[in-house]
This record gives structure tokens, sequence and C-alpha cells, in this order.
């Protein structure tokens, strides 16, 4: 703008009046702005290159620039109210930026924390905690693998899973020789109660084992024949062969009773035998087939009343009824072998 007020520039008036003319006066362009600022050109005096003013025209703030050349100024307006509001924001949009980079940065903090401290630091204390209540194998599969542990955490944190696995290593190697020991020692307690049940000389059962059986039997109420052997004249054989001679015969008609017959063999005792036999069995044809078996054993017996000079064997049975006592049954059953010695021996007798 000119001193006579024949032009004024300025950076906020109206684009389409700028186009409209190329050149603006204060008789050609009536915008109120346009015209205080034109009043106030023509009427100040302007001798500074550039000089700010404030409230000189309708509240707002007036920047003059003198432009080179020419004798024109350069008029920029901005609304003082813009500005105080612009002035009260900006700070406090500077605050809320401020305030939100810090949140911001404790947040991380927070996180990285968590993650490079704090869970790895829980995560010892948990398999710390699982190894302490010998939970090796929970301690050596947990998740911890999943966390991002570093330096002495991460060696901590290994150095348990190598303690876990060794512990585990150790307990199952433990496991298996208590396994094994325990098997062993079932097997001999197996061995002891066979041996404790077991005759010494013959291989036969033996009166302990008699006793337990018959008893059982006599319990079930399941029908069952009491069978009671003896054999014939052995005492003149042990007399007259020797006590050597007398066990070599037994252990022999031992064998071949066992060998005729799938039922357990007691001895009694001395060169007293017994069976328990399941009463379904043909009690008659099944002792008379083992009393046979013993004489085609045909043991001289050069000593004996009877005629034929070979040991043989008298058998009685009786049932077993489940009213009666072990004894009773036994009893029962001597009177049958009783009847077997009387009838001539040799022979089976069974209670009718």
């Amino acid at each position: 703008m000119n001193t006579k007020g024949d032009l004024i520039a300025a950076s906020n008036l109206s684009q389409d009046a700028i186009i409209e003319r190329s050149t603006l006066t204060s008789q050609t362009y009536d915008e109120p702005l346009y015209q205080q600022l034109s009043h106030l050109v023509m009427e100040a005096e302007l001798n500074d290159t550039s000089i700010t003013l404030e409230n000189a025209v309708d509240d707002q703030l007036l920047i003059i620039d003198k432009i080179a050349g020419p004798d024109w100024w350069h008029i920029t307006a901005y609304p003082l109210e813009e500005i105080r509001k612009q002035a009260i924001i900006l700070p406090l949009q500077l605050v809320a930026a401020g305030v939100g980079l810090v949140i911001l940065t404790l947040l991380m903090t927070y996180w990285l924390i968590q993650r490079e401290v704090s869970k790895p630091l829980h995560e010892v204390a948990t398999v710390a905690s699982l190894m302490g209540q010998r939970n090796y194998q929970e301690a050596l599969s947990h998740r911890a693998a999943s966390i991002k542990a570093r330096g002495e955490v991460k060696q901590a944190l290994d150095a348990f899973k190598t303690m876990a696995s060794r512990f585990i290593a150790a307990q199952n190697d433990l496991e298996q020789q208590v396994e094994a020991r325990t098997e062993e020692l079932a097997e001999a307690n197996r061995q002891l109660d066979a041996l404790a049940h077991m005759d010494g000389l013959t291989g036969l059962f033996n009166r302990r084992a008699f006793d337990c059986d018959l008893e059982a039997a006599i319990e079930s109420r399941k029908p069952y024949y009491l069978m009671m052997a003896d054999i014939d004249e052995f005492k003149p054989y042990n007399d007259n062969y020797g006590h050597e001679a007398g066990d070599r015969a037994l252990k022999k008609i031992a064998v071949c009773l066992l060998e005729r017959t799938p039922l357990k063999v007691y001895r009694y005792g001395g060169e007293e035998l017994a069976i328990i036999i399941p009463a379904a069995e043909s009690i008659d044809k099944k002792l008379n087939e083992l009393r046979e078996a013993v004489m085609t054993l045909a043991i001289p017996h050069d000593f004996k009343t009877a005629e034929l000079p070979i040991l043989t064997i008298s058998m009685g049975a009786a049932a077993i009824h489940s009213d009666e006592s072990a004894a009773d049954a036994i009893r029962r059953a001597d009177r049958q072998l009783y009847e077997a010695k009387k009838a001539g021996r040799n022979c089976v007798c069974v209670e009718s």
C-alpha cells in the first residue's frame, strides 16, 4: 500500500475480489476490514520497515511490512481471539502430548520389566516350587520355555530343568530297581511259600498245605471226595531194605502219582498220602488207575505177607460234607482206608 492510499495488499482479503480486480483501492473495494486498514495507513505515520499493532483495527493483530521498491506496505491481519485461543490450546496440547508420552514411556517400561524381569523371575519361582514339591516332570514340562529369559535368569531356569531331568532319570532308575527288587521278593516269597507247603523228600505237598486246602474245600461247599492212601507193609520194607531204600521207593511212588493226575497229591505223614478230588470225577475208576500205576512200578518187596512181592498201595475215600470239620472228613476217609486194608490191601474202598 502506498502512503496516498492507492493500493493495499492483504493476505486475508477475498480471493474473488483479487481475481476480479488487479488493483484494489478504497474507492473500488468497500470491504469493512479493508476500509479500516486503508484508513489506518493513510492516517498513521509508518516509518519502520516492519511494525506490529494490536487492537488498532477491530480486535486484530496487524503485522505491517514495508515492501522494497515502491512506496507500498504488506499488512497481515490476525484475529486476536483466535490467537488467544491458540495460545491456550497449544500449551494444553503440548502438556497432553507430554503426559501421553510420559504414560507411554511408563507403560513401555512396565511392559519391558514384566517381560524381561518379573515374568522370568516368576517362572523361576514357580519351577523352584515345583522342584521343592518333587513334581519334577511338571517342572521339566513347565511353560517357562515361552518366557524370553536372559542372563542369570535363563541360567537359573536351565539349571532347574537340568536338575529336574536328572531327578526324573534317577527316580525312574530307582523305580525300576524297586520294581525288580519287589518282583524278586515276590518270587522269593512264592518260593518260600512253596517250600513251606512242599515235602522236601517226595516233592509232594505237605501236611500244612493239606490242612489249608481241606479247610478251603469244606468252606467252598462244592462236592469233593477226600482220598487217604497208605503204602502196604512199608515198615517191613524199611526194616529190611533200609531207610534210604524206603525214601527212594517213596519218591518213585510220589512221581508216579503226580504223573497220573493233575490234582494235588499230599504226603499226609510217613507213608500216608492224600488227594482232594472233585466229586464230578469217577472216584472208583480214578483211584484204581492210580493203584494200578503204582503196581506197574514193580518195586520189589520180598518181606510182604501178601502174595505179590512188590510195593502196593491201599486207598479209602469219603465225600467231604460242608457241615463237618476237617477232622471228621479225615476220620471217615481213614475208615474207608481201614476197610481197604481189612479187605486184603492193594484195593480201593469208597464210602457209598
